[in-house]
């Protein structure tokens, strides 16, 4: 602090007032502390009280986007299939069983272009909540081409800010960037593991997904 020259009572006020600036920012300080710790609790507290998504949501190489024989077994069912040979492969949407979920979660299915002459894109999205990587879960999307494979698209869905998201995958051991932007990781045979985090309808999506050149 500056201190002019003049009368004893101006130093006085001058440090009563330092005084009184310094409790009020400590004061400030201390509440907004205080207001993020209890927000962090919070999510916390509401993530731990979820179901825990382990033994859906895993991969079986978080570094290439290679998801676990148990989740694409239980992914089986999302679709019912046709038994007409000569139909179209997928009848319609169909559920899938979650463990720590008490019933099935049925299929939102979506063919988005077919009004353009594209049925067989299909959109997919299955709405649950859960624990993952200690997140809060609210589901799963994806998309894919009806009689070959998937565009790229699968991702799963948080009720969390990017950086949260973010934040946890690193930790985990997944190739993300920081700031939730598009990274390619190489793989062999020309493939490579694209990973994004972004918000999208709302919610933050985890987008992981392997990529070959055809």
């Amino acid at each position: 602090m500056k201190i002019f020259a003049g009368l004893a009572v101006f130093l006085a006020l001058g440090l009563a007032a330092c005084g009184d600036a310094s409790g009020a920012s400590a004061a400030e300080d201390a509440n907004g502390e205080t207001e993020s710790t209890a927000a962090t609790e919070s999510v916390t507290a509401d993530a731990a009280d979820l179901p825990d998504l382990d033994d859906f949501l895993n991969f079986a190489d978080p570094r290439t986007c290679e998801y676990s024989e148990s989740f694409t077994s239980a992914m089986a069912t999302v679709f019912e299939m046709n038994d007409d040979p000569n139909a179209a492969p997928i009848a319609g949407p169909g559920s899938v069983t979650i463990p720590g979920i008490a019933e099935p979660v049925p299929t939102q299915m979506a063919r988005p272009y077919a009004d353009e002459g594209s049925p067989e894109v299909i959109e997919y999205q299955l709405d649950f909540e859960g624990r993952w990587l200690g997140l809060h879960v609210v589901g799963y999307e994806d998309a894919m081409i009806e009689e070959s494979c998937c565009i790229w698209a699968s991702g799963i869905r948080f009720d969390e800010p990017v950086e949260r998201v973010t934040e946890a995958l690193i930790e985990a051991g997944y190739p993300v960037n920081a700031d939730g932007s598009e990274r390619e990781t190489p793989m062999e045979d020309a493939a490579r593991a694209v990973t994004e985090v972004r918000e999208n309808d709302g919610v933050t999506v985890f987008y992981c997904n392997q990529v070959f050149e055809y």
